[in-house]
């Protein structure tokens, strides 16, 4: 028989998963391996006031969210592709993307 799941459970199980401003996947820690890592914004009075950041509660390992993404791309947990005139191509890193003439707000 058939169960009903309540699928509200799932969507805020997923929400835990993904960056609330980013959308980025809240992975395990890549240095410590012990915690998901956190998004936050850096709310110093500074040149990056407003700048999205990942940190890991347990090591407290910081990460910009343009690092962060390209460290996702280096680890293989995300994967990127940029269509131009070329065909579909893999992204590598975040930088690919900004000499390829696109532009990523980060």
């Amino acid at each position: 028989m058939p169960r009903v799941v309540d699928s509200s459970s799932g969507w805020r199980q997923m929400a835990e998963l993904l960056g609330e401003e980013t959308g980025l996947p809240m992975m395990i820690c890549l240095k410590c391996s012990r915690e998901r890592v956190r998004e936050a914004w850096s709310q110093k009075e500074n040149l990056n006031i407003g700048r999205v950041y990942m940190k890991c509660p347990s090591c407290g390992d910081f990460k910009w969210q343009r690092r962060y993404l390209d460290d996702l791309i280096k680890a293989k947990k995300v994967q990127l592709r940029l269509d131009d005139q070329d065909g579909i191509q893999e992204v590598q890193s975040v930088e690919e993307i900004h000499v390829a003439g696109s532009s990523v707000a980060m």
